[in-house]
């Protein structure tokens, strides 16, 4: 049998049980109403038994009371009536619970083997989760890889186009620049591309040159090569016998161009650069950027 058949079998069962029980009650009371009867009959008995006593004279017997006789005979046969249907009611009822248990035992037998089931299907479920979730956090761990090296490819790119690409001043940077060489405006400055041949360094030395003029200083004499000038290693010098002109102009150089400019002091023993001098050299193929 299925569940459903035996949930069905059981409300029947226990249908039934519970109308023997209601017939049980009713052949109880039949034998204690059989019993009462025989009470009667037994205190009328003793009685008479009595009353002829009391008397004292012998007398002829009465003539028996058929009445009693009626009375006698229906409460024992109510006694032996109501407890033959006991009987067989109680034997009725204890089969009745025998295929109650069976019924039960197969129902826990059929609910066992479902949550033996469901408990097997869980456990597959839990290994798939969790094959699911390595691949998950494989998946993850690839995409950290791959993250990375994006980005280090980005690293490699940005360094790539600074190395490749000219120095300039920034057009979006001229009017901070104008704004930081305020204290010098007025000023000359002597500007150089420090190697005759270097193009990319000229073409830095004009834009500079440009950029310092509009921020209303006069430039000399116009990015021509100077002898006797070593290269500058961090791309763009700035000397001045006052080192803190020098190091104005720098900063602000460094902030428009994102490029190195290093202010150094004025050796005094050196007869050039009485001016405020910027010496523009070659293009550092190791410099990174900012």
């Amino acid at each position: 049998m299925n569940e459903s058949a035996l949930q069905s079998l059981l409300t029947e069962l226990e249908a039934s049980r519970s109308s023997l029980h209601s017939s049980l009650r009713f052949w109880e009371w039949v034998v204690v109403a059989g019993v009462v009867l025989e009470l009667v009959i037994i205190v009328k008995e003793y009685w008479d038994a009595r009353r002829a006593f009391r008397r004292g004279t012998i007398r002829s017997p009465e003539k028996p009371s058929t009445f009693l006789l009626i009375f006698g005979l229906l409460g024992a046969g109510m006694v032996a009536l109501g407890i033959a249907k006991e009987l067989s009611v109680d034997a009725k009822i204890e089969g009745i619970e025998t295929q109650i248990r069976g019924a039960n035992e197969q129902l826990f037998g059929i609910v066992s083997k479902e949550a033996e089931a469901a408990a097997s299907v869980s456990e597959i479920a839990k290994d798939n989760s969790d094959e699911a979730e390595s691949h998950i956090e494989g998946a993850v761990r690839k995409a950290d890889e791959l993250s990375r090296k994006v980005e280090a490819a980005k690293n490699d790119l940005a360094q790539l186009q600074f190395l490749v690409s000219a120095r300039h001043v920034m057009a979006d940077k001229i009017e901070p620049l104008k704004e930081q060489l305020k204290p010098l405006k007025g000023k000359t400055v002597m500007i150089f591309a420090s190697v005759r041949d270097d193009e990319e360094a000229k073409t830095f030395c004009n834009s500079i040159a440009s950029a310092l003029q509009s921020a209303g200083m006069n430039t000399m004499p116009g990015c021509g090569s100077i002898g006797g000038i070593v290269a500058p290693t961090a791309g763009v010098l700035v000397v001045s016998s006052d080192f803190s002109m020098s190091e104005l102009l720098a900063k602000a150089l460094v902030a428009a161009t994102g490029s190195g400019a290093v202010a150094v002091p004025k050796d005094p023993s050196d007869p050039r650069f009485t001016n405020l001098t910027v010496i523009v050299g070659p293009k550092n193929p190791f410099w990174i950027g900012k």
